[in-house]
């Protein structure tokens, strides 16, 4: 972990087992609750990792990941251009629903919920900018590697020719608030 913060969790009395959750420094240990907040992304092999932190939870335990999400709308709009994805190299994987309903049914548990969630709190203003930044880009930018509908070809487009880089979205349930039930 990083280890400003597990200082800060050793002073309040908090074991850290070490940076890697692996077999050997797991092996003695079971526990009731396993947090990974904005960790999964950043696995090489999740199920792996997923399955054996499972296994460490005792009966009624639960795991709590929050992780970006591939199945919300931004996402469905620009697709691997989305910030999550290309802003954040070390963002190596993702979940979605189709992922959350294959897990229920490989990992042997009582259940798993994946409920959607935002890092930030909503604002109506910051939504509908975001929104049409993404439509823009999207659609009359011509740096997008989306093919350019004929309406956004018109002189009044010209302002966004110079537009590369994609918003960074904060207003958006674009992670999920997962919950592993053993």
């Amino acid at each position: 972990p990083n280890e400003d913060s597990a200082e800060i969790a050793r002073k309040n009395g908090i074991h850290i087992l070490g940076p890697i959750a692996t077999e050997q420094n797991l092996e003695t240990y079971k526990f009731d609750v396993i947090t990974m907040i904005d960790v999964f992304e950043h696995l090489n092999t999740p199920y792996d990792v997923v399955h054996l932190l499972t296994h460490h939870l005792k009966p009624g335990g639960r795991l709590v990941m929050v992780t970006g999400r591939t199945d919300c709308y931004p996402v469905r709009l620009v697709q691997s251009s989305y910030w999550y994805f290309s802003v954040i190299p070390d963002h190596i994987v993702f979940l979605n629903r189709k992922f959350v309903n294959w897990l229920k049914t490989e990992l042997a548990v009582k259940s798993v919920t994946a409920i959607p969630m935002c890092h930030y709190h909503f604002k109506t203003k910051k939504f509908l900018r975001e929104l049409l930044w993404l439509w823009i880009w999207r659609y009359a930018n011509p740096n997008s590697p989306f093919e350019q509908k004929a309406f956004f070809k018109l002189p009044i487009f010209n302002r966004f020719k110079n537009l590369q880089e994609i918003i960074i979205c904060t207003n958006w349930k674009d992670h999920y608030f997962i919950t592993v039930h053993k």
